[in-house]
């Protein structure tokens, strides 16, 4: 209050110089006008954050890497659902599976009559598959989950689309 004050009675009488140096040589409006600005620049860079949407992602695709008691180990990459967005993550998660967990099987076999060593295109049967079919290695063709899979290394398994290659 005393440097409003001295600001007030020496503009009344036509010494602004000296207004300007007195305010600026007083602490307490030096560290207000300090942490205004200070409090500016944090709203200013992290509000883009706040405001700005976060990539999501409810899908994995990739290989098992361990299956005990219901919680299936996935080594995989995660894509951004975000339109526009390029993001990808390469990582490792615990799934859950529950009485309401979806399983989609994807069985490659051979076509009949092909012979060693022609190109061939396998056939592709889906058919609804069961926790039981799943081991270290089976290749996870779409692994969905309700949570963010790029904020969490656990996750409850929605559906679960894998492949079982018989190929020879």
């Amino acid at each position: 209050m005393p440097a409003l004050l001295l600001f007030h009675s020496n503009l009344l009488a036509g010494g602004y110089k000296s207004v300007i140096i007195k305010l600026i040589m007083d602490k307490k409006v030096i560290l207000i006008i300090i942490g205004v600005v200070a409090a500016l620049l944090i709203v200013f860079f992290y509000s883009g954050k706040f405001f700005r949407p976060s990539d999501f992602s409810n899908q994995i695709s990739g290989q098992i890497k361990g299956v005990n008691n219901g919680i299936i180990v996935v080594e995989g990459l995660i894509k951004s659902s975000k339109p526009g967005s390029n993001r990808s993550e390469k990582k490792t998660i615990e799934f859950k599976a529950t009485p309401d967990t979806i399983f989609k099987k994807t069985e490659f076999t051979l076509p009949k009559g092909t012979k060693p060593g022609e190109p061939f295109v396998p056939i592709a049967n889906e058919t609804q598959g069961n926790v039981s079919d799943l081991s270290v290695g089976v290749r996870i063709i779409r692994l969905q989950s309700k949570e963010n899979l790029f904020k969490t290394d656990k996750a409850t398994a929605t559906e679960i689309n894998y492949a079982i290659y018989k190929l020879f």
